[in-house]
């Protein structure tokens, strides 16, 4: 069993840094599989083998009755969808549902399989930090081999230029798996390698101009520093860190210009609109997972509603929940996510408050690619924080 999960590990990461671009694309409909859903299908699989560990999580610990409360009104909502849809529509809504569920299994198979010591918390780590590695080297070899990604506007791509985006093809997506990589090692001992590690990660954040990163990483970092006891050493490492991005090149385009007010106003029209949704239906939205339909059948149908990556959703994983599944799925998410919260150590939390930070600027928290991500790390530190009050 050791050997079978350590492969599954292996190629949940492997999926998840090879990026969106390889994909399976059931046109005309809006539904994308990609190698990561397939891996995390084999995990479910592989978690009916300790079925009755996963029930216990589910019936003792806070954050397990929180996501099954979120799930039940997300379901409620969808089920009584005031939007018009097809019987095909209602099946791609529900597959995105089952989707996400199926992703969250990643976070009780980590706590189980490190608990029945099926795998050993040092070759989690050890491989999470080896494809941090990879998504680096991946990202400054795109910087320099392949800068401008307008060409792949047409298959719903935002025409970034000149900008880091890796293998995810989106600086501000990358930006935020920088941020937890670093914080997650943030209380490592400073040996040289790890240094090395830190930097490596820094810069690499730097030229993906992604101001909501930076602000994550500024967020979490000094959570973790004002609970460790350290503020004001790390409060003037941060003033060094920011003011050196001032001295980052501009080679052309909107998108490394740090003052940049169109993206600024594209947002707050993006929070318009969901808040227009949330104003008309408050208490279990237009259902969970419709809004791309629900733009379809509105008079503001966009001539991309079908390919673009941000028409099923807002840049803001809370307006999100809101407008798909009202305040109630609003209510019940915040209390998974607080639950979460409060199982975590230090470092934990300080991935929590800074992914929290980044999810208001994008709809991050729903994003598969660092869902993979969030579970796995969150996964970890709660072991860790178990073996260090055993």
């Amino acid at each position: 069993m050791k050997k079978i999960h350590k492969i599954i590990l292996v190629l949940l990461l492997a999926s998840v840094s090879a990026g969106p671009l390889f994909q399976i694309d059931f046109f005309p409909q809006p539904l994308k599989l990609y190698p990561p859903d397939i891996v995390v299908l084999l995990l479910n699989l592989l978690l009916l083998f300790s079925w009755k560990n996963l029930i216990s999580l589910y019936r003792e610990r806070p954050e397990f009755k929180a996501f099954g409360l979120f799930i039940l009104v997300a379901l409620a909502s969808w089920w009584f969808s005031p939007i018009r849809l097809s019987q095909t529509d209602k099946i791609i809504s529900l597959l995105y549902l089952a989707r996400f569920v199926a992703y969250f299994q990643i976070y009780p198979l980590i706590l189980i399989v490190l608990d029945k010591e099926y795998l050993e918390r040092k070759f989690a780590v050890k491989s999470v930090s080896l494809f941090g590695i990879f998504l680096v080297i991946a990202g400054w070899l795109q910087y320099f081999l392949y800068p401008d990604l307008r060409n792949l506007y047409y298959l719903g791509w935002d025409p970034h230029y000149r900008r880091i985006f890796s293998t995810l093809l989106d600086p501000n997506y990358f930006g935020l798996i920088l941020v937890v990589l670093f914080l997650f090692r943030l209380s490592n001992p400073s040996k040289i390698q790890e240094i090395i590690y830190k930097i490596a990660l820094l810069f690499s954040l730097a030229f993906t101009y992604s101001r909501s990163s930076y602000v994550s990483l500024v967020s979490g970092a000094l959570y973790w520093a004002f609970r460790s006891g350290r503020f004001f050493k790390y409060f003037l490492v941060g003033i060094v860190l920011l003011s050196g991005l001032f001295l980052l090149p501009r080679p052309g385009g909107a998108g490394v210009e740090l003052e940049r007010l169109f993206s600024i106003r594209e947002r707050l029209s993006n929070w318009q609109s969901a808040v227009t949704i949330i104003k008309s239906k408050p208490f279990l939205g237009v259902g969970f997972n419709t809004l791309r339909f629900n733009f379809r059948n509105s008079q503001y149908l966009r001539e991309d509603w079908l390919t673009s990556h941000s028409a099923a959703g807002f840049d803001n994983s809370f307006l999100f929940v809101a407008a798909s599944s009202g305040i109630l799925g609003l209510i019940a998410y915040l209390g998974f996510l607080t639950a979460l919260f409060l199982r975590l150590d230090a470092t934990g939390k300080s991935l929590m408050i800074a992914t929290a930070v980044h999810s208001l600027f994008l709809n991050s928290l729903f994003f598969t690619y660092f869902l993979v991500w969030f579970y796995l790390l969150s996964g970890l530190q709660q072991k860790f924080k178990e073996s260090t009050q055993a």
